[in-house]
């Protein structure tokens, strides 16, 4: 697993169990195994690591659920619900926590919002 992909799984794995605000670099930095210095090149802020999470997220579920009809719809998101997880939208905790005053984060929430519409 490259750098970038390690760091991502740490990074939504910790987001999604703890929040935004209750994951700091440093805990991250020990979750990774990577040095502080190579965690903070490839994300240069925890707003900016949470966005492409986000992103990520976001692209991986909107290939997943399948919107041909409305049982196609629910099959999919209670497999996607099975594979990830139902502890609720990380981007709408994600937008709550930040109180939409992270334009890093709250772009990728506008963004998802507008694709679910």
């Amino acid at each position: 697993m490259d750098i970038d992909t390690r760091l991502l799984v740490a990074a939504e794995r910790l987001f999604d169990r703890n929040g935004f605000n209750a994951t700091g670099m440093g805990r991250l930095i020990k979750e990774t195994g990577l040095s502080s210095r190579t965690v903070y090149k490839h994300a240069t802020s925890k707003s900016v690591l949470m966005a492409t999470v986000l992103a990520e997220r976001g692209r991986r579920f909107f290939a997943h659920v399948d919107f041909s009809s409305t049982d196609a719809l629910f099959a999919s998101l209670t497999a996607w619900a099975e594979q990830e997880g139902a502890r609720g939208c990380l981007f709408f905790r994600a937008y709550a926590e930040t109180g939409g005053k992270t334009p890093e984060i709250e772009r990728c929430v506008a963004g998802y919002h507008a694709r679910l519409h």
